[in-house]
C-alpha cells in the first residue's frame, strides 16, 4: 500500500493542482476575458454602423442620393440590424439636442424633443449620452433601462456610444449585465461538469496507471503501443493532409490515397490499383507519359533507394474530369513504400501568365506614351518646317511651265515633304495628339462616299465589296479619322493581296453586355458600331499579329511601309473610346473589327469632300497673319497675295494687337499660329475679340499642346488647320469661315 501511495502521489497532486488551476485561476480568467470581449464585440459593431453612415455620406458627396434620402436609409437599415445569440440586441440613434431619430424598441421616445420627454430616468440618460460624446465623442456609459415603455423593473446595462459628427448623430448600441452573467453563468457551469468530469478521468486514470505501474511495466508493451500511435498519428496526418498523396508499394501498385487525392485528381483506389493504370490516366500523351516515367526510374535508383527526398518538379497532370493541372510532385521513401505527394500550382501558373499580360500591356502603354512625347516634341518645329517646304513648292509649281525641266525637281520636293507630313500626322494619330473635330453622322454613307477613292487604292485587280447594314450606323468622331481608317485597312489588305483577290468592308451594330465585355480589353458594356474590313490575303501569324499595333513595326520589305498604319488606326481607335480585335490565319486571310460607341444623340451631319481642283480665290477681304516663324510667316502671306486677299501681317502677339486696334473695320479674318512667344493663340484670340468682336479666328499649328483642344478635341466653334496644309487646302478653310453656308 505505501509503494501504490508513494507511486500515485505525483499522479493524484497532479490532479488537485488541476482542479485549484481550473476553478481557480482559469474560470476567473474567463469571466472577465468574456466581459472584456462583449465590450469589445458592441465597440466594433457600432463602428461598423460608423462605416455604414459613412458610405451613404460619401454618396451625398457624391450627388447620388441628397442628404435627407441618405439619413432615411441609413435609420431603415439600422432598425433592422440585431446581434446576439437571441438576436435580440440592438443599436439607436439620437442626435446631440437629446432628440431620438430611431430606438427599435422604445417606438414612443423617437422623433421627440428632449424637453417634451416626461420619464425622468429617460432624460437622465440621454443627457448623460449628449454629455459623454460631447466630452469624448465615444465610449462606454452604464445604465438603467426598461426595455418597454410599460416595465415596471429597470435593468442595468452597458453601451457603447459613438458621434458620427457629419450628422450630428450618436450611434449608441449596449448589452444588459444580467445577459452576459447568464452566458458567464453557463460557460462556468459547463467547464465545471466538464473540469469534474477531466478530474474524475484524469484521477481514475492515475489510480490505473499508476496500479499497472506496481503490476507490470513491460517495454515491449510500450514499444507497440508507440507503434501503434505512430502509424495512427501518420494514418491520420496522411488523410487529413491538404495536398493530393498516395503510397506506392515496391511492387509499383497505388496501395493508398488520401481524401485530397480523390478530391482534385479525382480517381479511386479502385481505379488505380492496376500496375500502369496511373500513367495511361495521368500522362495521356505517350511522348510525355515516357518522360515523366524516366524522371521517376532515376530518383527511385538514386535518392529513393538511399531513403534522401525527391525534390518537387513540375509536371502537367491530367484529372479525370478532363482537365491539365500543372502540380510539383515529390516523394520521400517509408519502409518498404514511397509517398508521393502533389502540390497544385494551376492558379499560380495561370496568376503568372495574367502578370505577364499585364507587363505586356504596360510596356505597350509606356511605348504609347514614348512616342507620345516623340511626336510632341518634334511636331510643332518640324511642321512649321514642312509647312514652309510645301508652300514654296507649290508656290514655285503655280510659276513654273508644266514643260519646264525644273518642274520634276520642285514635284519631288513636294511629294517627299508631303510624305512626311503624313508620317508626322500619323505619328500624332498614334500617340492620340491630334486636334480632331467629332460629328455625329451615319457610318453607311460615309463609307459610301469614300468608295470611289478605295478602289483608285487598291487598284482594278482586287475587288471591293461593300455590305452596309440595313439599319443606319450613328458614330461621332472627326471624318478625316474614318478616311484614314479605311485608307490604311485597305493598303494592308491590298499589299496582303499577291494577285487577284477580294477586300469586303461591312458594317452592324452589336450590343456587349457586362458578362461579354469582360472577355475584350478596353471593352466597356454598352452599344457600338461595328466596321469589318476583311480579306482573302496570306494572313498573319500569331507571333506576327502579337506586335501588329506597335509603331514602325511592318513586316513590309524596305520602303514600302513605315510601321506607322495599324499603330495609327489603333490610336483613332482609342481616342474614340473604341476597341479594335483582330482574328487572322495564314493562307486564308484577315479580318479587322473595329467597334466605335453607338451615338444616338443629336443629328446626324452629311459628310462632304470637296472634289476638283479649283482654289476660291479672294472676295477682297483684308487677313491679319501673326506668325512667329518668319520662314513659314512670308509663305503664308505670299499664298494669301497670290489667292488676292490683302495682308496685314505681325511676327509677335504685340504687334497683331497694334495692327487690329489700328484696322479694326478692315480685317475680316485672323489667321494666328497657336504656340507663339508672349501669348498663344487662344490667348490673342481673345483678347481681340473684345476689341474687334466681329473678326472670325483661324488657328493654325504643328502641335496644339492642348491650348485650343481638350483629350484631343477640339472646342466647339474653333477654326483650325493642321501644319503642313497646302494651298488647296489654306484657300478652302478661308472661303469655309468666311462665306457661311446659306440656312
Amino acid at each position: 500500500m505505501r509503494k501504490f501511495i508513494e507511486f500515485a502521489f505525483p499522479a493524484f497532486l497532479s490532479v488537485a493542482l488541476f482542479g485549484i488551476t481550473v476553478f481557480f485561476f482559469i474560470l476567473p480568467r474567463m469571466e472577465s476575458t468574456i466581459m472584456v470581449n462583449k465590450r469589445e464585440t458592441v465597440r466594433e459593431l457600432v463602428r461598423s454602423i460608423e462605416y455604414l453612415l459613412a458610405t451613404y455620406q460619401s454618396d451625398v458627396d457624391s450627388g447620388v442620393i441628397d442628404l435627407a434620402e441618405a439619413q432615411s436609409r441609413a435609420l431603415r437599415r439600422i432598425r433592422s440590424f440585431r446581434y446576439g445569440v437571441e438576436m435580440n440586441n440592438y443599436f439607436w440613434v439620437n442626435d446631440l439636442s437629446g432628440r431620438v431619430h430611431m430606438h427599435p424598441t422604445r417606438p414612443d421616445l423617437v422623433g421627440r424633443d428632449f424637453d417634451t420627454l416626461t420619464d425622468q430616468q429617460v432624460k437622465r440618460l440621454i443627457a448623460g449620452i449628449v454629455r459623454q460624446v460631447n466630452l469624448q465623442k465615444n465610449g462606454f456609459i452604464e445604465y438603467q433601462w426598461k426595455e418597454r415603455q410599460d416595465a415596471v423593473k429597470s435593468r442595468p446595462k452597458m453601451a457603447y456610444l459613438s458621434l458620427f459628427e457629419p450628422w450630428g448623430w450618436v450611434i449608441g448600441s449596449g448589452l444588459y449585465y444580467d445577459d452576459a452573467r447568464q452566458d458567464i453563468d453557463a460557460l462556468t457551469r459547463d467547464l465545471t461538469f466538464v473540469g469534474l468530469g477531466v478530474l474524475a478521468i484524469v484521477a481514475l486514470l492515475s489510480g490505473y496507471l499508476a496500479w499497472r505501474g506496481l503490476l507490470v511495466m513491460k517495454g515491449r508493451q510500450d514499444a507497440e503501443t508507440a507503434l501503434q500511435q505512430s502509424e495512427m498519428r501518420f494514418r491520420k496526418l496522411f488523410m487529413m493532409a491538404p495536398m493530393p498523396m498516395m503510397i506506392v508499394n515496391q511492387y509499383e501498385r497505388i496501395v493508398e490515397i488520401n481524401d485530397q487525392f480523390k478530391n482534385i485528381i479525382g480517381y479511386t483506389l479502385e481505379e488505380l490499383s492496376m500496375e500502369g493504370t496511373w500513367w495511361e490516366l495521368a500522362y495521356p500523351d505517350p511522348d510525355y507519359r515516357q518522360s515523366v516515367m524516366a524522371a521517376w526510374q532515376t530518383a527511385d535508383d538514386n535518392e529513393l533507394k538511399n531513403n534522401t527526398l525527391v525534390e518537387p518538379v513540375e509536371y502537367n497532370l491530367m484529372c479525370k474530369d478532363g482537365r491539365e493541372r500543372t502540380m510539383l510532385a515529390g516523394a520521400s521513401a517509408i519502409e518498404n513504400s514511397i509517398l508521393v505527394s502533389f502540390l497544385d500550382i494551376t492558379d499560380h501558373k495561370q496568376a503568372e501568365v495574367e502578370h505577364q499580360k499585364i507587363q505586356e500591356q504596360l510596356l505597350q502603354s509606356q511605348k504609347l506614351e514614348a512616342v507620345g512625347v516623340l511626336a510632341g516634341g518634334v511636331a510643332h518645329d518640324f511642321n512649321n518646317m514642312l509647312g514652309a517646304i510645301i508652300g514654296y513648292a507649290e508656290l514655285a509649281l503655280s510659276k513654273i511651265d508644266a514643260d519646264d525641266p525644273i518642274r520634276k525637281n520642285f514635284s519631288g520636293i513636294l511629294d517627299a515633304a508631303q510624305r512626311s507630313a503624313v508620317l508626322t500626322r500619323q505619328l500624332l494619330a498614334f500617340a492620340r495628339k491630334q486636334a480632331v473635330a467629332p460629328v455625329s453622322f451615319n457610318l453607311n454613307a460615309s463609307v459610301d462616299s469614300l468608295l470611289k477613292m478605295l478602289r483608285r487604292l487598291i487598284g482594278e485587280n482586287i475587288k471591293l465589296v461593300w455590305l452596309p447594314a440595313n439599319a443606319p450606323c450613328p458614330i461621332k468622331m472627326d471624318p478625316g479619322q474614318l478616311d484614314q481608317i479605311l485608307a490604311n485597312l485597305c493598303i494592308n489588305a491590298k499589299d496582303a493581296i499577291a494577285d487577284v483577290g477580294t477586300i469586303t468592308i461591312k458594317t452592324g451594330s452589336v450590343t456587349f453586355d457586362a458578362k461579354t465585355s469582360a472577355s475584350y480589353i478596353d471593352c466597356a458594356p454598352g452599344n457600338y458600331v461595328q466596321l469589318t474590313v476583311s480579306d482573302n490575303g496570306c494572313g498573319i501569324d500569331q507571333e506576327v499579329a502579337a506586335h501588329i499595333f506597335e509603331p514602325f513595326f511592318t513586316t513590309k520589305g524596305l520602303g514600302r511601309g513605315t510601321g506607322l498604319g495599324l499603330s495609327t488606326i489603333y490610336g483613332i481607335v482609342k481616342q474614340n473610346d473604341g476597341f479594335i480585335k483582330l482574328y487572322s490565319e495564314p493562307g486564308i486571310g484577315t479580318t479587322f473589327n473595329i467597334y466605335i460607341p453607338y451615338h444616338s444623340c443629336g443629328t446626324m451631319k452629311k459628310i462632304t469632300r470637296p472634289e476638283g481642283d479649283d482654289l476660291p480665290q479672294s472676295q477682297g477681304e483684308t487677313i491679319l497673319i501673326v506668325e512667329d516663324d518668319p520662314t513659314v510667316h512670308e509663305m503664308v502671306v505670299m499664298i494669301l497675295r497670290q489667292l488676292g486677299y490683302t495682308i496685314l501681317s505681325a511676327a509677335t502677339p504685340s504687334e497683331a494687337i497694334k495692327l487690329a486696334e489700328e484696322n479694326c473695320t478692315a480685317i475680316r479674318l485672323i489667321i494666328t499660329d497657336v504656340v507663339m512667344p508672349e501669348m498663344n493663340g487662344k490667348e490673342l484670340a481673345e483678347h481681340l475679340q473684345k476689341t474687334c468682336p466681329h473678326v472670325k479666328h483661324l488657328f493654325m499649328s504643328g502641335y496644339t499642346a492642348n491650348i485650343i483642344v481638350h483629350r484631343g478635341i477640339l472646342a466647339e466653334g474653333v477654326n483650325f488647320i493642321q501644319k503642313p496644309f497646302s494651298l488647296k487646302d489654306l484657300a478652302i478653310k478661308i472661303r469655309t469661315i468666311l462665306d457661311p453656308p446659306i440656312a
